[in-house]
């Protein structure tokens, strides 16, 4: 355990120094105790379809508990694990917060090359993954008055990407459409992929639309 009292800098690891979580002055209230440990990882088994987990789609690297786990900072800790770099063109590694009942919430996750760690925030002690999502987006049509809107000269192609484990990397989005590739928008509040097609594109019979 590690004693803290919010009057300054104060960092608290597991045994290995793999993961660590960094407070400064004013993240907590008072006196508390504070341990970081790494978790059997089969304690993360009941993760399911019911949080949107396909099964086999989370590779996990890691996994750890800041305790005690009802702790919340007053504001965001900056926390650290120790991975493999990210290969380009592969799935990359994102930190996961979890709590059992749940499911798991990617937090926005860097790479420091220098350091060889992985980095994010959190306002919030609890159980942490460190993993790859290997499952694929779920790509579907939006209901129907979303699928096609006019707009000038224009029409809107929409359809539904989501991806609850890992965000969908807007940057990634490839659009083909009857086999020509377009520029593609993603919105990740509508959660949609949106194209904008000239009227005459869309004629009358078969049209093939394929989303990367």
């Amino acid at each position: 355990f590690v004693v803290a009292d919010g009057s300054g800098p104060k960092l608290f690891a597991d045994r290995t120094g793999r993961f660590s979580l960094e407070l400064s002055k004013g993240d907590i209230d008072g006196r508390r105790l504070l341990r970081a440990s790494a978790a059997d990882p089969a304690v993360f088994d009941d993760l399911s379809e019911d949080h949107q987990l396909k099964k086999g789609g989370l590779e996990v690297l890691g996994a750890w508990k800041a305790e005690p786990l009802d702790l919340v900072y007053n504001k965001p800790v900056r926390l650290g694990v120790k991975g493999p770099p990210p290969v380009p063109g592969k799935p990359r590694a994102f930190i996961y917060l979890w709590f059992p009942g749940k499911g798991p919430r990617p937090l926005w996750t860097r790479y420091d090359a220098a350091a060889g760690r992985y980095t994010a925030e959190t306002r919030t002690n609890g159980y942490f993954l460190l993993a790859v999502d290997r499952a694929a987006p779920e790509v579907y049509l939006p209901p129907v008055q979303d699928f096609l809107v006019e707009e000038g000269p224009w029409l809107k192609l929409r359809v539904i990407a989501h991806d609850a484990l890992s965000r969908v990397d807007s940057g990634a989005v490839s659009c083909f459409f009857d086999g020509e590739k377009l520029p593609a928008r993603y919105d990740h509040d509508r959660r949609w992929i949106e194209l904008d097609l000239p009227r005459e594109t869309l004629a009358a019979g078969f049209h093939q639309l394929t989303v990367f």
